[in-house]
């Protein structure tokens, strides 16, 4: 019997977990690696995904930049075998595979401020719905 003082999952919500189960021990490389956090927003079908839309999503706040790009490149990075551990290389093709079979648009998020050390991150994708559902973590540059 469903509990009544439970909120529901939506599935965006469930996918992102997902994810983050699959990314236990991964973490965002920059000058402290950060593990990755399951992410998920909601945005409606007919809203076209870019900069602005996601800031609202979010409520990302108007002083800070948002940087987003296709997930290709971080894919590529973080998957070759030259530069990364194998389990790890692995894990992020899996991670890649299971996400493009799951959403639409994959993308990476940047959100840069003037003096802030600790950008926030996401990689993400869409729903069939329009909602968000992937990961967050955090890159430190100084």
């Amino acid at each position: 019997m469903p509990d009544p003082n439970r909120s529901p999952t939506n599935l965006a919500t469930k996918l992102a977990r997902a994810f983050r189960v699959l990314a236990t021990d991964l973490t965002l490389m920059s000058e402290s690696d950060y593990p990755y956090k399951a992410f998920s927003a909601e945005m409606p079908r007919t809203t076209a995904l870019t900069a602005e839309s996601f800031r609202a999503a979010v409520g990302i706040g108007r002083r800070f930049t948002i940087d987003m790009n296709p997930a290709d490149a971080f894919f590529q990075q973080y998957e070759d075998p030259q530069n990364r551990d194998p389990e790890e290389v692995k894990t992020y093709a899996l991670l890649e595979k299971v996400m493009k079979a799951t959403l639409s648009d994959l993308r990476t998020i940047y959100v840069r401020g003037e003096n802030v050390v600790r950008i926030r991150f996401y990689l993400f994708g869409r729903l069939e719905d329009g909602s968000l559902a992937g990961l967050r973590s955090v890159a430190i540059e100084t």
